[in-house]
Parts: structure tokens; sequence; C-alpha cells
């Protein structure tokens, strides 16, 4: 089955090409998410193929970029960040835009491409980021241990999620057989899609289909699986979450990053009253990237959700620009993409309430 993800913006792959075609040495920055580190990977690996020696950095926020940018050798690239001192940047789907740039440089990993798009919210099917591969019924998980996967998956939120053993006896409740056919893969599909939507808002339905009828391939049982560990891992070790892009053997402490995150994560949320304002929800809690992106899914009743952390706010949105509504409250500015941005802080909750009213 041939899939797609992601539309890159023609002007910023010919500034990719045109920077990156003529040069001896490159250092990338790249922001600390799945979609900006597949990218990096990408473009990192249609150069060397090249010959060219590189290096690659991560940063959370732009003045982390600028500053690692100073210190650069060589052609500087920023991936999901605002960098002006760089060569060139690529803001808009990165994974996407480099895979357009990386194939008239070599010949890039279509998988990886595709894994960073659904780490950024962005459906296979939409785009040009063409690739063959085979979609089943069931859920995407990176492990072959179902119940692993799925309390741990950061594409789903659900009263089990965080806790593998209450996974183990949900699903124990299904009757599944050990070695899982088509007919219980949809069972378990549609078991996990009812528990992610009972007693939640509306966009609860639309985010779940991320984890259902997933793509198969990759380093991982699924591309959506793989997604989400490169993801998690990029703000949880993103030095791991490089190594992993990069096709290095890091799988093992790729999962359990992933592991570490997502638990955090689901605890904050199960636990966390988020105070509620006109178009806006607020929570209080750690890590605040993964936690407003998954309040606003699974759990805010407002199209917006912000987490406040003690040194860093995120802002998740769905009919508001997260990353330039941020980007004008924060004096440092944002990082981050249009549905979810970051911002660091010495004055968190001073910050969230700015955003509050901006909303």
């Amino acid at each position: 089955m041939s899939t797609t993800g992601g539309t890159p913006e023609d002007g910023e792959a010919d500034s990719l090409v045109d920077t990156l075609g003529n040069a001896s040495f490159a250092h990338f920055v790249s922001h600390a998410d799945g979609d900006a580190v597949a990218a990096t990977a990408t473009l990192a690996t249609a150069l060397a193929g090249r010959g060219v020696p590189y290096q690659v950095s991560v940063a959370r926020t732009p003045t982390g970029a600028t500053r690692r940018l100073d210190d650069a050798q060589g052609t500087t690239v920023a991936l999901g960040l605002r960098a002006p001192t760089a060569d060139a940047t690529v803001r808009t789907e990165p994974s996407a835009t480099a895979f357009a740039a990386a194939r008239r440089l070599g010949e890039p990993d279509p998988l990886l491409a595709l894994a960073g798009g659904i780490a950024a919210g962005r459906a296979p099917e939409a785009g040009t980021v063409s690739a063959d591969t085979e979609r089943r019924p069931g859920v995407a998980v990176p492990v072959a241990d179902v119940a692993d996967g799925l309390a741990y998956s950061t594409l789903v939120h659900a009263g089990w999620s965080g806790d593998a053993d209450r996974v183990r006896a949900t699903l124990a409740e299904l009757d599944l057989p050990a070695e899982l056919d088509a007919d219980a893969h949809t069972r378990l599909a549609s078991a996990v899609a009812i528990d992610a939507t009972a007693d939640t808002p509306p966009s609860a339905a639309e985010a779940v289909e991320n984890v259902l009828r997933p793509h198969l391939g990759g380093p991982f049982e699924t591309i959506g699986g793989f997604a989400d560990v490169l993801e998690c891992t990029a703000r949880e070790a993103p030095g791991v979450a490089t190594a992993l892009a990069l096709g290095h053997g890091v799988r093992g402490a790729a999962l359990d990053a992933w592991r570490e995150h997502a638990g955090a994560v689901h605890r904050t949320l199960k636990s966390a009253d988020g105070a509620r304002y006109d178009g806006v929800c607020v929570y209080r809690g750690e890590p605040v990237w993964a936690l407003a992106r998954l309040a606003r899914e699974f759990v805010a009743p407002e199209p917006a959700a912000i987490a406040v952390g003690e040194r860093a706010v995120a802002l998740a949105t769905t009919d508001a620009d997260a990353r330039a509504t941020l980007a004008d409250e924060a004096p440092a500015g944002a990082a981050g993409r249009s549905t979810l941005a970051y911002a660091e802080t010495d004055t968190p909750q001073e910050l969230a309430d700015r955003t509050v009213s901006a909303l």
C-alpha cells in the first residue's frame, strides 16, 4: 500500500538543496520533537552518503538554538526552530521538507519521514512522502507486547494509560488469543477507541484515530509506534532520539526513555485538575510539552490547553497558532509548531496568565 505524509514547502526544500549541495561540513540544530529530529537525521544521512561530515545538536528554545549556532562551524541548518543566524531554516513540516530536499541529495528513508510526520500529528495519507507500507487493524504501538505498548503510548490517553497491569486486565476481559489475528486486532482497536472517548471532549474521537489501524514498517512494530518513541525520546533523551533516527543501535535506550516520559505525563494528567477559562484550560505539572497536547486532545473541554511547569509553559491549540500566540507573550520567544508550542521562563504562571488573556 502506498502511503504519504506531509506537504513540504518547495521554497524551503530548494533552499536546503542550495545550502547543503556544496557543503563541506554541516551543523544541524533540531528542535526537541520527533518531526524535527527525523528531519535532521534525513538530511544528515543524505550528506553522509555524499561523504560530507556533519554534527547534530538539539535545542528546546530559539535561544538555545542560537547559542549552538553561534559556536558552530561550517554550514548551519535549523529545523523546527526560528534561528536567524542559520544558513538555512526549516519550520514548516520539517520531516517532509527535509525528505523532499534529501531526494535530490541522496536516497532518504521514507519511513523515517512518515514517522516524523505522525509525531507532529499529520496523517500518513496526506501529502507527498511516499512509501509502500502494509496497514492492518489494531493499534499503533512500538513493541510486540500490546499491553506494554498501550500503557506507554502517548498517541492515546485512557483510564489505563501509564499502568501496564491495568491494560493487561482490560485485555483479559476481551479474551484475545495469544497470537492476534485480524479479528482480534479489530476488537482490540474498538475497545481502545471506546475507552479513550468515554466521557471525553469531542476532540478525543479525532485524536484516537492516530493510534488505530497502524502502518507497518521501520525499526519498531509499527510506524506510529516509531513516531511515538521519537517524539517522547526527543524530549526525554534527545541524544538517544537523534541516534535512533540515524539508525544506530539504541532501541533499548529509546524504549526506556519513551516509557519514562510517557509514564510521567499520564500520571500527571490523571492527577491534574484543569482550571477552565473561556477557550482554554490550564494544567500544572511536567512534562509540559506532552501534557499540553494530551490534555487538549483527550481531556480539555476547550479548544486550547496550557501546561505550566516549574520553568516552562506549553500551549496546545486547535483553532489558533500556538507558536505565534506563545511567542507574542514569551520574552525569549517560543519553539514548536502551529498546534503545539513551548517556551521557557522564570515566571511560568505569569506567562500562562498572559497567554490565557491572549486567547
